[in-house]
Order: C-alpha cells, then sequence, then structure tokens
C-alpha cells in the first residue's frame, strides 16, 4: 500500500500518465499534467514557509485548483485543512484559528482572513518531495457543526489510505483505470475527498469535477465525457429521477452516502437506470466509509451493507451492554479508518473514543446477516411519553404517500408528551399535499405515540453542503407555519 497520500498523483502519473484526471470548466487534465502542478505548487509553499507538519488552508471549489492545492500541500509535508469556499469570512476564521493556520493555498487571495498568507493555486515554485509517515496527519476535516461550531477530525495517511482501498475494491464497485467518476460531492469534504479524489489517484481513474450541482446540465455533461459510476447524497439521486429524458450510457455504478437514503429513491433509480443504488455509511472521523452495500453478497435496500475488511461494528445499548440481533442501540465502530481524535479537544476525544472503540451518536441495528441499519441520530431521535421514534421510520411512512417527494422528521418539546413529532414536507411538482389524507396516510402505518402532530409545507429541504439535511434549522421554523391536522376543524 502507499504510504502517502501526496505520492498518489505522481504514482498515477508514472503508470497511467496520459489517461485523463481531472475534466473541469470544459477542459481535460491529465495526471502527467495535475502532476506537474502538484509538484511546482509545493514547491510554492516550501518558498511560502511552510514545513513539515504546518497546516495549511486549501480554499478553493471542485476542481483542477483543488487537487493541486491539496496533494501539493502534502507533498510539501503539510497537514491539508480543507475550507468551504462558500463559507462566510466568520465560519472561515473559526477553522483559521482553531487550526492555527498561517498559509493557505486559495482560487482568489481575498478568501483568507487578516495574517493568513495566500498562495494562488496556480503558483509553481522548485518540485519538492517531503512525503508524510502513516501515523503523521494527512488532513484536518471539520464536521459540519450541526449542533455547534464546527471541530476538527484529524486523519492520519493511514486512515485513508487503508479506507479508500478497502472500499474502492469491494466486489459491487471495483474501480478501473477506465472508469469516469462524477465529482459532486465537495471535495472539501471527506466523502468527496477520499471517496472520489483520492481513489481517482488511487486507481489512475478520471473524475467530472462539478463546482455546483445542477441537475439537468450536470446529467448532460456526464452523459457526455461518458461517466461510469456516480457518487452522491440522496439528493442528488432523487434530482436524476426526476429528469425526463436523460440517458447514462455507460453508467454502470451509483454510490449513495452522507444521508438516509429512501427506499422509494432507491425503486425508482432502479427502475430508471437499471442499476441497485449501493448505499453505505460512514463519518468524518472513520474516513469515511464504515460499511457498504458494495461489500455485500447482494443489495439489500434499507440498509447501508456490511461493514468493510477489516472494519469492526458493535451495537451498545444505552448502559454499555451488546444489543441483540435487530436491537436499535449506538453504532461504534472499530478499526484502521477511525480517526485520531479532535484537534485541540481532548475532553470531546476521550467521549468518543472508548477503549479503542469511536461511538458514532448514530443509532442502527445489525439483521441476522450483518447488514446494518440506520434508524438515525441519537441526538434526532424524539421521546413521545418515554417511548422512542426514530425519524428514519416516520419518514419512510410519508415518502410512500404519492404526493410527497422528500419528508424529515424532527422532536420539539412538548408539555405534555416530552417531545412531540414534526414533519416537514416537501410535494411533488404539481401536487398538493392535504394533511388530513397525509395524517391518515401515517395512521395506517405507524403505531400512534410515532405519528406527527404538526406538519410543515414547504417548497424545499434545507442542505448542508455534503447533501445532509440540515435538521436543526427545520426545529425552528414558525409555529404559524405548522399545522396539527388532528386538532383543524
Amino acid at each position: 500500500m502507499v504510504g502517502d497520500v501526496g505520492d498518489l498523483p505522481r504514482i498515477a502519473a508514472d503508470t497511467h500518465g496520459d489517461r485523463p484526471a481531472l475534466i473541469a470548466g470544459g477542459a481535460t487534465v491529465t495526471w502527467r499534467e495535475l502532476e506537474r502542478r502538484v509538484a511546482g505548487l509545493a514547491g510554492a509553499l516550501r518558498d511560502a514557509g511552510v514545513r513539515r507538519g504546518d497546516r495549511v488552508a486549501v480554499i478553493a471549489p471542485n476542481g483542477v485548483g483543488f487537487a493541486a492545492a491539496y496533494w501539493g500541500a502534502l507533498r510539501a509535508g503539510a497537514t491539508v485543512v480543507p475550507v468551504n469556499p462558500a463559507y462566510t469570512p466568520a465560519e472561515r476564521e473559526h477553522i483559521v484559528s482553531d487550526a492555527q493556520i498561517a498559509v493557505a493555498v486559495v482560487a482568489d487571495s481575498g478568501e483568507v482572513p487578516a495574517g493568513v498568507t495566500a498562495v494562488p493555486a496556480d503558483a509553481i515554485g522548485d518540485p519538492v518531495v517531503a512525503p508524510g509517515a502513516p501515523s503523521e496527519f494527512a488532513v484536518i476535516c471539520y464536521t459540519s457543526g450541526t449542533t455547534g461550531r464546527p471541530k476538527g477530525a484529524r486523519l492520519t495517511h493511514a486512515n485513508l489510505l487503508d479506507n479508500l482501498d478497502a472500499f474502492a475494491n469491494l466486489p459491487l464497485l471495483r474501480l478501473q483505470p477506465d472508469d469516469v467518476l462524477l465529482g459532486v460531492l465537495p471535495f472539501f469534504h471527506v466523502f468527496g475527498l477520499n471517496v472520489v479524489l483520492n481513489a481517482a489517484a488511487y486507481h489512475g481513474c478520471a473524475v467530472l469535477a462539478v463546482e455546483r450541482f445542477h441537475p439537468a446540465s450536470t446529467a448532460q455533461e456526464a452523459a457526455r465525457h461518458g461517466v461510469t459510476v456516480a457518487y452522491g447524497p440522496p439528493a442528488v439521486f432523487a434530482a436524476l429521477n426526476a429528469l425526463p429524458d436523460i440517458r447514462l450510457p455507460r453508467l454502470r455504478a451509483a454510490v449513495s452516502g452522507a444521508d438516509a437514503l429512501p427506499v422509494g429513491t432507491w425503486q425508482r433509480f432502479a427502475d430508471r437506470f437499471g442499476l441497485e443504488i449501493l448505499e453505505g455509511y460512514g463519518l468524518t472521523e472513520t474516513a469515511p466509509v464504515v460499511a457498504s452495500n458494495a461489500g455485500a453478497p447482494a443489495v439489500r435496500p434499507g440498509t447501508v451493507g456490511l461493514p468493510l475488511p477489516g472494519v469492526d461494528v458493535s451495537i451498545r445499548m444505552p448502559d454499555g451492554a451488546a444489543a441483540s440481533t435487530g436491537e436499535v442501540g449506538e453504532i461504534l465502530v472499530r478499526g484502521p479508518n477511525v480517526f485520531a481524535g479532535y484537534h485541540g479537544r481532548p475532553d470531546e476525544t476521550a467521549a468518543v473514543l472508548r477503549d479503542g472503540w469511536f461511538a458514532t451518536g448514530d443509532l442502527g441495528a445489525l439483521d441476522d446477516d450483518g447488514y446494518l441499519r440506520i434508524t438515525g441520530r441519537l441526538k434526532d431521535m424524539v421521546i413521545v411519553n418515554g417511548f422512542n421514534v426514530y425519524p428514519r421510520e416516520v419518514e419512510e411512512a410519508l415518502l410512500t404517500h404519492p404526493d410527497v417527494a422528500e419528508v424529515a422528521v424532527v422532536g420539539l418539546p412538548d408539555e405534555r408528551t416530552g417531545e412531540r413529532v414534526r414533519a416537514v414536507v416537501v410535494a411533488r411538482p404539481g401536487s398538493a399535499v392535504d394533511e388530513r389524507a397525509l395524517a391518515a396516510h401515517a395512521r395506517e402505518r405507524l403505531a400512534r405515540y410515532k405519528l406527527p402532530r404538526e406538519f410543515v409545507l414547504i417548497d424545499h429541504l434545507p442542505r448542508l453542503p455534503t447533501g445532509k439535511v440540515a435538521r436543526q434549522s427545520l426545529k425552528t421554523l414558525p409555529t404559524d407555519h405548522a399545522r396539527d391536522p388532528a386538532e383543524r376543524a
């Protein structure tokens, strides 16, 4: 196995030099051309004073600039801190301060806070090589911060390399040099960074880098450039399902992650494109993949498949005891992909790393065959009169209504029951959701304590950059938009 992530483009250039590496902005860059950019940028960073172990921010959209900056900083011996280029100055300032960053590679020099040296993504210096050891930190990826300020997860070279090797070689995926990967996942997030960008270099295949996902134009580009493997959150596949005339003749695999994939979306994609979406599960702290249907004997919709080779999953009850088969509890993960802790946060690290296991804060269950089913986040679970309500179960029930396109379920405080269920619903185009009919639909499928007490109808669900639903914002929607069909005349 390769020992240094920064060496991936050099190896790809040596083996697949004339093959396309990145297709972006109407241009195609080969692995040999990209390697020259990487080596030159490593030299430019050294000229700017970067030394082994320094932390370098990369602030750029998906494209050649990001790839050159990321691998160039690693080649210079630095630890990369990817930053969402859409962040506000205050959000960037938090990460720059928290990670103690002095140098940033940017697409626009105006993007960095005062006191940070900006290096253009196309800067060129004399090539250098300062390889990182497997145990050294390759990246510090900041979590999305849904319940507070983002914190940086430290991932080593070994974390990333082991995970991409295990995932990309799963039986139902197996990347090949002639593959073209759809790169709509942001490279600043570990899902896009390792599962797409690093994996492309590792296997010598190409990435169609998409700066911003627009369903029709992205699908047209994917068809034109012969995309063979599509990666994305469920929202991407739902959007492709909704396009009336799109064909993707070379598409051979579709990989979903970052949020729960509705079974209806899975079925419509299978009917439309003749492919079973390979749903998986992972976290920033696990580099990122924990389990996938790509490694299972058969795809099982509604589950995230089997744990990766070398990765152990345990379901634990609140008292720490192992759950029985099929019983829901907190998901704990152990393996070479588990992160080295949060940057500068020893107490928070100690809270989640327990005797070699990472406590994910996610809820799930293992069936008799070892398939993992995710029921939601521990903090998102709704407790009504002492009974546990798992948002995904309610969402799946509501999604079987023909007028519902998307739905997200959250819990709100309630003086009488402790919490109550709120369902935030997006109607299908051309449909009008009738709340009483939706409530009746739910009553046929759910126990009484699981039923939504409120329905909120909105045009679209707010999402984080990864495509995950921003659930916290759904709790603060104005109450005058929430309607309880059981209490209306």
